[in-house]
């Protein structure tokens, strides 16, 4: 093939050359851009109302950029088709500091990387951002994205899949219905002992609970699941999982479970039957053995008072005895009875 030159002009030359290094991302471009969707069939004009309205958008946007929730979204103008709707979304466990980084970067990066568009949304790993002609508030947006995912394949397509579907259905319930203003959530599970998954998941909080479960799970049936990573990016919400933590585990994760209810302790006390009158069987218990302790304490101090009694008989029958023989006998007292009777009847 015979090579052929061309003669351009000085000036065309100039013209397109610059208009290359428009599409170039410059040397300070966020080394965590993802992905912009940048439509050329509604370009606007240059000093035009609709420019105006759109250098304030930014100008705002980026001066709100430390909105608690990293969420924010802006109008500016009031007269169509010439009104710039803007919002910025950062992800759920990035700082404010970071957000701000991101919110000012992103503010004159869309611009550089898509120049004259009305409506444009950029995508970075921490941050979004967009702005349209048109309302894009509390509207789920599903319209414009990409799937991106990583080369290399999982090993176990069916067993990872399966744990993969079951930590995304997580984080699209929690995202969808969280109530800290972020609608983000993230969440881990094991592939294998040695090899967790990590999911995330976020909306624009301005969705309802609903459009943002709609959303996400657009999303998800959309990520490449055979690989060891991919993320979905829609205008109004994202999905992501990779086989390594990317994420704050700090923000975002499930709240720890409850602690076990324990039972109550066993009662002390045993319910009473209606036989024994309402006492219970421990106090009827007590009763007993206190009468039967008292009966035989009573019976102890009547053989004790009788045998008192004996002995104090037979000591006095051994005095007398003695006494009117002048001797003193050493009798039992049952034969000293018989010496008695016997003295009688002589």
């Amino acid at each position: 093939m015979n090579n052929v030159s061309h003669k351009i002009p000085r000036k065309s030359l100039i013209t397109f050359t610059i208009f290359l290094l428009t599409l170039i991302p410059t040397s300070q471009a966020d080394p965590n851009f993802a992905y912009i969707d940048c439509p050329n069939a509604t370009a606007y004009a240059p000093n035009s109302t609709y420019n105006t309205n759109l250098n304030n958008l930014l100008s705002v946007l980026s001066s709100n950029s430390n909105a608690s929730n990293g969420f924010y979204n802006f109008t500016a103008g009031s007269s169509p088709p010439d009104v710039a709707y803007g919002l910025f979304l950062c992800r759920g466990d990035v700082t404010v500091a970071v957000c701000q980084d991101f919110v000012a970067f992103a503010s004159t990066d869309v611009v550089a990387r898509c120049p004259r568009s009305k409506w444009v949304t950029i995508w970075y790993d921490q941050c979004l951002l967009r702005y349209s002609n048109v309302s894009i508030f509390s509207v789920a947006d599903t319209q414009g994205g990409i799937v991106l995912y990583n080369s290399q394949n999982v090993t176990n397509v069916t067993s990872f899949s399966e744990v993969l579907g079951q930590v995304m259905d997580d984080i699209a319930d929690r995202a969808s219905s969280d109530n800290s203003g972020k609608k983000f959530a993230t969440a881990e599970a094991n592939y294998t002992p040695l090899q967790p998954v990590y999911g995330l998941a976020q909306c624009t909080p301005d969705l309802s609970d609903f459009d943002c479960n709609s959303c996400l799970r657009n999303g998800i049936t959309s990520l490449a699941d055979s690989q060891r990573g991919s993320q979905v990016l829609f205008p109004s919400c994202y999905v992501k999982f990779e086989m390594y933590p990317f994420y704050n585990a700090n923000f975002g994760a499930a709240p720890p479970p409850p602690p076990p209810v324990l039972p109550p302790p066993p009662s002390t006390t045993t319910p009473s039957s209606p036989g024994n009158g309402g006492i219970s069987p421990q106090v009827i218990i007590v009763i007993a053995v206190s009468i039967g302790v008292a009966i035989m304490l009573s019976i102890a101090c009547f053989c004790l008072l009788t045998r008192r009694v004996k002995t104090k008989k037979y000591n006095s029958l051994r005095e007398e005895t003695g006494k009117s023989k002048g001797i003193t006998l050493k009798l039992k007292p049952e034969k000293l009875l018989l010496a008695r009777l016997t003295k009688s009847a002589a």
